[in-house]
């Protein structure tokens, strides 16, 4: 379908970022120590910073990390996620995160259905 590399990339970006809205709404629904104040516009724009965030800090901090990675059998990964999760929330002022234990739960969900939502599992026959 898509057969031009920028779009492909702006496409991938895309679904990451509607996938990281939809994970935070679904964060939001289930825990009651993290929310998101507002309406879809918050929502957005909470999945546009994660997306970010993921697509250009989290390749090098799991590059800087990797032994750690490595050691604990890839449970650090969870320690990244959550410090972007949580610099994510610095940022986007409509967030909060009531405890740890609620950022490490909003971590896990949103870890997985980010996984569920990859690009690059849903669309293999393009390359």
């Amino acid at each position: 379908m898509l057969k031009c590399p920028a779009s492909k990339m702006i496409r991938n970006f895309l679904i990451k970022l509607a996938s990281s809205a939809v994970a935070i709404w679904v964060a939001d629904v289930m825990l009651d120590g993290f929310s998101v104040s507002g309406g879809i516009r918050e929502y957005i724009v909470a999945g546009a910073v994660l997306g970010l965030l993921h697509t250009f800090i989290r390749p090098v901090l799991r590059l800087l990390s990797l032994p750690i990675i490595m050691m604990t059998l890839g449970l650090f990964t969870i320690v990244i996620n959550a410090g972007l999760l949580w610099l994510t929330a610095r940022w986007v002022p409509s967030i909060f995160i009531g405890s740890i234990g609620s950022l490490i739960w909003a971590t896990i969900i949103i870890s997985i259905i980010q996984i569920l939502a990859r690009p690059e599992k849903h669309h293999e026959s393009d390359e």
